[in-house]
């Protein structure tokens, strides 16, 4: 990559890269003038309100409720902790409300901007680490961040944003490359405060990839004390900045203690989840090879027995295709004289090992949801499939930097393929439709109700859940706090789960559920008002 053409590309394209996953993953929004919404109106539009409920909250709009008691599940306390969050997420998505954008292009624009930090991040952390030719680093960067697995989730934006693990990674990088004996302690430190920093921000921003991220660590931390070196600069590293480390970790764990609190309000309302319902989304061998029917090249694949019988189907999307997967695991044989490599290889192992589902429905994982801190708050484990994107790029950059340096048109061609078989079609919903519906319920929200609850005939044509949903957005327009709800937990034994009438004794069931929640509650609000089309 020595030639003028070699330059250019090492210069260029890592924004071109980054310009094609773009493209790549968020083409129905923009090809269609952003007039579409990515993915689906229902996950998608849930994640929206909790970033718009939060945002209205932290700029003081009008606004009913409060951060974590907001207006849906009336007269639930402590709602916002029933899913993520999204709260260390806000500084991506405030700055556009405060531009004077309408909430759905805002959120577009957080969309778009999350997955360009996440390459960003990705970039950075691969080319100081891992690679000396920039190329290599943004096409292990395209992976983390625009990858079949991540591209298959789109309809659940809290696992686009994943740059908070990158800069922590990207923190421990420097706390165990400054661990010399003649190493200045500045970016040791700086180092350390980063790494706590940016682990807290995790779990405000997602809960899925905070346990993911503590598991790895957990599995690492073995891993580097079985190793004679490992235990060395860890050794080191504690008798020199152990006291500094442990000022941190108290100070994140302050700092994450508000979130925890309001989770483990959220745990003994609802109870631990039972192991039956997360059995079906714990991935299989065979999820590690499903791309999906949306996948342009292995689309096709996807009717086959062996994907088709797949449960939640959906939620095993997380192949990456036949060279993209070679290249990846090439690169950890390649570097396994490596210690970091190595490292990264064999918690990567471990992980996939433990949450693997095997014939006959045998797992390791029930022992992680028994026993590991925040597990059993995880249904749908065959996720950690995105989580692991970041390893995965870290071997196919590898892979990569070492073939820039033997030739240049056979990488090109391998990293063309690479790239395409991260490719998928997407689609999308009219959002002005979306709003024009919330904003009919609204309409009929008188503004002397105290609370409300919608309840549309038989003959709506969507299912409940958009209702739900319909009437939370609702109350963010209204300033009313509504019965209806939609969420990662729902409250115990709430009687609401079905909205739609169809006949005169489904409306006097409706009613009998309506007066019994809100005794059981003790809550008497002055006025409530049942809306319907």
């Amino acid at each position: 990559m020595n030639s003028s053409l070699g330059w250019r590309w090492q210069r260029l394209g890592p924004w071109l890269i980054l310009g094609l996953g773009l493209a790549s993953m968020f083409h129905p929004m923009i090809a269609s003038g952003f007039r579409l919404m990515q993915s689906d109106p229902f996950d998608t539009r849930f994640n929206h309100y909790l970033l718009e409920h939060a945002y209205r909250c932290l700029s003081r709009a009008p606004h009913v409720g409060s951060l974590w008691n907001p207006g849906f599940f009336y007269p639930m306390q402590n709602a916002l902790a029933f899913s993520d969050t999204l709260l260390s997420l806000q500084p991506f998505y405030a700055p556009w409300r405060l531009l004077g954008l309408p909430p759905e292009p805002a959120f577009q624009a957080w969309m778009l901007l999350t997955a360009a930090l996440n390459f960003l991040a990705a970039y950075v952390f691969l080319k100081k680490w891992f690679c000396e030719n920039p190329l290599a680093a943004a096409l292990g960067a395209f992976l983390f961040s625009f990858g079949n697995s991540r591209a298959a989730q789109l309809g659940h934006q809290q696992l686009l944003p994943q740059f908070y693990v990158v800069l922590a990674c990207h923190a421990l990088g420097y706390v165990f490359s400054s661990s010399g004996p003649e190493a200045a302690p500045g970016p040791r430190r700086l180092g350390v405060a980063a790494f706590f920093a940016c682990f807290t921000l995790q779990f405000y921003a997602g809960f899925y990839y905070g346990v993911f991220f503590a598991l790895a660590l957990a599995l690492a931390l073995a891993w580097a004390l079985a190793a004679g070196e490992g235990r060395g600069r860890l050794r080191l590293f504690l008798g020199r900045d152990g006291i500094f480390a442990g000022a941190c970790c108290l100070l994140a764990a302050a700092s994450a203690w508000p979130l925890a609190a309001h989770y483990l309000q959220t745990f003994h309302m609802v109870g631990r989840r039972p192991f039956g319902p997360v059995q079906p989304m714990i991935p299989t061998i065979v999820s590690w090879f499903s791309m999906g029917g949306g996948s342009l090249l292995y689309g096709r694949l996807a009717a086959l027995p062996a994907f088709a019988a797949l449960p939640m189907g959906h939620e095993h999307q997380i192949g990456l295709g036949i060279a993209t997967t070679a290249v990846a695991a090439g690169g950890f044989a390649k570097g396994r004289d490596r210690a970091p490599l190595r490292l990264i290889g064999l918690t990567t192992l471990s992980l996939v090992l433990l949450s693997i589902e095997w014939p006959g429905g045998f797992t390791l994982w029930k022992l992680v949801f028994d026993w590991f801190p925040g597990a059993c708050g995880m249904r749908a484990v065959a996720r950690i499939g995105v989580f692991l994107l970041l390893p995965f790029a870290v071997g196919l950059a590898w892979n990569f930097d070492l073939a820039f340096k033997k030739s240049a048109a056979a990488p090109l061609l391998m990293a063309a393929l690479c790239l395409l078989e991260q490719a998928r079609a997407a689609g999308g919903y009219d959002w002005r439709a979306q709003r024009a519906g919330h904003e009919a319920v609204a309409a009929q929200v008188s503004r002397d109700c105290s609370v409300f609850l919608y309840s549309p005939p038989a003959s709506a044509p969507f299912a409940e859940d958009q209702y739900q949903i319909d009437a939370m957005w609702a109350q963010l327009e209204t300033g009313v706090a509504t019965l209806n709800g939609y969420s990662g937990n729902w409250p115990p034994r709430w009687p609401f789960h079905q909205i739609k009438i169809a006949w005169p004794a489904d409306a006097r069931r409706r009613d009998l559920a309506l007066a019994g929640w809100l005794s059981k509650w003790r809550a008497e609000p002055q006025k409530v008002c049942v809306v319907s089309p």
